[in-house]
């Protein structure tokens, strides 16, 4: 399955966003399709500790097959349970003024601080300490720690989307799609970067997704993206999607 070995790909080289984009025309105006919802959940679901699955996702037909995708919890560290690195993923079982009582997947729940409303039923991270346990960002283990939490899933329609709902502040301060005309990863001269944004196009490639988006008017990938690359240096042709994402990510790890 496509969304497994995506999936375990962003786990291995601990990717922070998956973005799964609707590639057809009028995307501007209309719902996402069902193969975009489809994927967006399984993604969102594998990413989930397992704990926490059966109360954050209720029954539905996009997840009937789910269970023949193999665990991700050896690269996962909010997976195994319990508090990793003084940090813990749990779901918010009661709400009030400046605190909230929020079920761990442990069997019991627990009292954390919290500034601002949360909702009962969303998913929190929660920083652990001996004086007590606060609700933390989810990017927190990662900045406090440099520990990998996880990746978070977005929903864009059409390639223009990918940049415009951007959720760091600062925007991605390198753009990089995936094309066969594209350079090989160790010649891009990619520097230290925060957040780098790596796009893979549809069936018919970067191209393709581009000519079908109303929102962007540039005429060729090259003037929308910092640079191009290939995701298999000399190889013949385009690789399948998933294997695609597996080396693109594989090459760039190598750079960074």
């Amino acid at each position: 399955m496509v969304a497994g070995a995506i999936g375990r790909s962003a786990a291995a080289f601990e990717v922070d966003e998956v973005v799964v984009y609707e590639d057809r025309a009028g995307t501007g105006e209309a719902e996402v399709t069902q193969a975009t919802a489809f994927l967006a959940r399984v993604l969102d679901y594998l990413e989930t500790p397992p704990a926490l699955r059966r109360t954050l996702f209720p029954s539905h037909p996009h997840l009937k097959l789910v269970s023949m995708i193999s665990p991700l919890d050896a690269t996962m560290p909010h997976h195994v349970g319990g508090t990793s690195a003084g940090f813990s993923e749990g779901v918010v079982a009661m709400a009030g003024s400046g605190s909230a009582m929020v079920d761990v997947g442990t069997g019991s729940k627990i009292e954390v601080k919290c500034e601002g409303d949360v909702k009962v039923g969303a998913r929190v991270t929660v920083r652990v300490g001996k004086m007590g346990s606060e609700v933390a960002g989810f990017h927190a283990p990662r900045s406090e720690k440099g520990l990998y939490w996880g990746w978070a899933t977005r929903v864009a329609k059409g390639l223009a989307g990918i940049f415009t709902g951007c959720p760091f502040p600062d925007g991605y301060d390198c753009t990089i799609g995936v094309m066969g005309e594209g350079g090989a990863a160790a010649d891009l001269g990619v520097g230290a970067c925060k957040h780098v944004l790596l796009v893979l196009g549809g069936a018919d490639g970067l191209e393709g997704s581009l000519e079908r988006d109303p929102l962007l008017e540039a005429e060729h990938p090259r003037h929308l993206f910092d640079h191009l690359m290939r995701a298999v240096p000399g190889g013949a042709g385009r690789a399948n999607p998933d294997e695609e994402c597996w080396a693109a990510l594989g090459a760039l790890s190598q750079v960074l």
